[in-house]
C-alpha cells in the first residue's frame, strides 16, 4: 500500500507546487495593455473621460519635444488625417493607413506608402492611448500621475498629464527601462528618456491639405523619377527674370 501511495503523493505535491507557481507569477506580473476596468478609481475614470474627449475632437495640434531638440508639431483632423512638417519645404501627410511623402519635385508628386498603425493617422494618438492604458492613476488637482507597464515588463512609462476644461492639454512622459533588459538593449545603448507633448488649438486647428495630384503608389519609383524629370524640364524652360 505504501509503494502505491508514493506516486500519487508525488503527483499531488507537483500539482500544489504548480498552482502555487502560477498564483505567484500572476501576482508579480504587471497588467496587460488595456483600458482601466469597471472597478478603477475615480481618478482613472476622470482621466479616461478627458483623454477620450481629446481624441474625439474635430481637430488639434500636438507638439512633441525632446530635451535639446526642436519641437515637432503634427496637425490632426478627424476622423483619420494628420500632417507634419519636419523640414520647411518637406511635409508628410497621413490618411488612414497610408502616408504620403513628397518627391524631390517640391511637392509636385507624392509617393503613397502603406503604413498601418493602431494609433491613428501618423501615430498621433499614441501618447493619449498610453493614458487610456495606465494601470495606476493618482490625481493632484489638474494633474494626473499615471503609470503604464506592458505585459512584458521591459519598460515602465510614467506620465504627468494636465487636464483643462475636461481635455488633456499636456503630457510629460518618462520611459524607464528595467534591469532585465540589459541583455538585448545593451548593444543599442538604450537609456531612459522622456519628452513632453502639448495639445493646442483643439477643435480649431488648420485643415489638413490632402495630396490630390501626382500620387504614385509605393514601389513605382520610376514614375516618381519621370515626374521629377518633367518638372525639372518645365522649370528649366521658364527661368525667373532678373
Amino acid at each position: 500500500m505504501l509503494r502505491r501511495a508514493i506516486p500519487w503523493t508525488v503527483v499531488f505535491a507537483l500539482a500544489v507546487l504548480t498552482v502555487f507557481s502560477v498564483v505567484w507569477s500572476v501576482s508579480q506580473a504587471p497588467r496587460f495593455f488595456e483600458v482601466p476596468g469597471s472597478g478603477s478609481s475615480s481618478a482613472a475614470l476622470s482621466l479616461r473621460g478627458a483623454t477620450l474627449a481629446t481624441e474625439h475632437s474635430k481637430s488639434f495640434t500636438v507638439v512633441t519635444q525632446q530635451r535639446g531638440e526642436d519641437p515637432s508639431p503634427v496637425v490632426y483632423e478627424a476622423p483619420d488625417m494628420s500632417s507634419s512638417r519636419p523640414l520647411l519645404d518637406f511635409s508628410i501627410v497621413s490618411i488612414g493607413q497610408y502616408t504620403y511623402i513628397p518627391s524631390q519635385c517640391k511637392n509636385e508628386s507624392w509617393e503613397k506608402i502603406f503604413t498601418p498603425t493602431g494609433y491613428g493617422p501618423g501615430g498621433v494618438m499614441y501618447d493619449l492611448d498610453i493614458l487610456l492604458s495606465s494601470q495606476r492613476v493618482v490625481r493632484r488637482g489638474n494633474e494626473y500621475l499615471a503609470e503604464w507597464v506592458p505585459s512584458f515588463p521591459w519598460v515602465r512609462v510614467d506620465v504627468v498629464a494636465t487636464v483643462r476644461r475636461d481635455k488633456v492639454i499636456a503630457e510629460r512622459e518618462t520611459f524607464i527601462y528595467g534591469n532585465g533588459t540589459d541583455w538585448f538593449l545593451r548593444p543599442f545603448s538604450q537609456h531612459n528618456y522622456g519628452y513632453t507633448v502639448r495639445y493646442t488649438r483643439i477643435n480649431s486647428s488648420p485643415p489638413v491639405k490632402v495630396p490630390r495630384r501626382g500620387i504614385v503608389q509605393e514601389g513605382r519609383r520610376q514614375d516618381v523619377a519621370r515626374a521629377c524629370e518633367s518638372y525639372g524640364a518645365v522649370s528649366f524652360s521658364f527661368p525667373t527674370s532678373s
